[in-house]
């Protein structure tokens, strides 16, 4: 019997079959070979497209920013009858690009909301101008006579985002308002310390320092709020409601100070503005201030009398300053303290003719109190 003959290999097709390009068979299956395809080859990256001259008009604008910024305050600056908000955020790729603009925070991050379990909205990227293209677009944009119209924009926007802090302040969680604040601090700074350009910028500064009440009476921050508060009083002489609070608020950071002389002078500034307006909240607001006075000089009666005040007042405008819930607070300390039956305020009191304005005025909506000059609310950080 013949044996059987051995098959030899002569060639790779013999054991590929008819199929080019494959591995023969692994325990984990076939690899499939790739075609080679040439690296490209090395040279400088492709220029960026050159710059229009709404993106030079941008650029200008946002050079008055102090700091970091979102598109919003971007579109703030840089929005006006010739440029749409389309076309700065066009010019804001373009100037990225261009590496005028470097971008400080890349990936967006969640915004703080009231359930810590809910994510928020992404926060947007933030822009700054390095400080070399910020000297170029300085230049351009006072050469251009523009550099007031762009600080009024600013100072416009700093005060929507004061306002819009202020009412996450009165809301379920706080940490938005402070989260708000603090991205946004260099801001509204350069907002409150630059030289207002007239009465009317000055008064827009003032309106900011009132809304940040929380951050200077409750963060901790009350000699800042009182040094803003001061010098922005000084330039702004016109008689007021924005003026009347600023100055109640100056007095209450007074008294948080112990600096009760200068306190109860600007209370009674206050109080006077106040009733000139008929601002029966600032009124509350001044009772309540009176009342704190009057704890520290261990004047029970007189505090009981004053919180009291406060206490039964219904606030027409709720987002600024303590609500009726700090005065019942102060209210039941006093009256622990002296009894229930609190001494009357004298009639002949220190707040004159302001004695007369009924604290509790016709109720209007909320729509119409405290909102600022732009709509909408800001990048996603507001109370949800």
């Amino acid at each position: 019997m013949t044996a059987p003959t051995p098959q030899v290999i002569t060639s790779e097709r013999q054991v590929l079959g008819s199929t080019p390009h494959v591995i023969a068979p692994e325990p984990y299956g076939a690899a499939t070979l790739m075609p080679y395809v040439p690296a490209a080859t090395p040279g400088p990256p492709p220029s960026p497209a050159p710059l229009t001259p709404t993106d030079h008009l941008v650029w200008a604008r946002l050079s008055v920013l102090p700091g970091d910024f979102d598109g919003w305050l971007a579109g703030c600056l840089g929005i006006s009858s010739d440029v749409s908000s389309q076309d700065v955020e066009a010019a804001l790729e373009r100037l990225l690009r261009a590496s005028v603009l470097i971008r400080v925070r890349n990936a967006p991050t969640a915004a703080r909301t009231a359930n810590p379990s809910v994510p928020g909205p992404a926060a947007p990227p933030r822009f700054r101008l390095p400080a070399a293209a910020r000297a170029v677009g300085l230049a351009r944009v006072r050469a251009a006579g523009e550099e007031g119209v762009a600080l009024r924009a600013f100072r416009m926007a700093c005060a929507a985002l004061a306002a819009e802090a202020q009412i996450a302040w009165q809301g379920p969680d706080r940490r938005i308002a402070v989260q708000l604040v603090e991205t946004e601090r260099h801001n509204l700074r350069a907002a409150l310390a630059r030289p207002p350009l007239d009465a009317a910028d000055a008064l827009t500064a003032l309106d900011t320092a009132v809304s940040l009440w929380f951050r200077w009476a409750v963060c901790g921050r009350r000699r800042e709020g009182r040094t803003h508060l001061g010098r922005l009083l000084r330039h702004c002489g016109d008689d007021t409601a924005v003026r009347a609070r600023a100055l109640w608020l100056a007095g209450w950071l007074a008294a948080q100070d112990h600096a009760h002389r200068t306190a109860e002078s600007l209370l009674d500034r206050a109080a006077r503005a106040a009733a000139r307006h008929a601002d029966a909240d600032t009124l509350a607001r001044v009772a309540h201030a009176r009342g704190v006075l009057a704890l520290r000089r261990a004047d029970t009666g007189t505090a009981v009398a004053w919180l009291r005040r406060a206490a039964d007042h219904t606030y027409q405008d709720a987002w600024y300053g303590p609500g009726p819930a700090y005065s019942q607070v102060l209210l039941a300390i006093a009256l622990a303290a002296s009894g229930p039956a609190g001494t009357p305020v004298p009639a002949s009191g220190p707040w004159g003719m302001a004695a007369a304005v009924p604290l509790t005025p016709a109720r209007t909506t909320q729509n119409e109190t405290r909102s600022g000059p732009l709509p909408g609310p800001h990048c996603g950080l507001g109370p949800t």
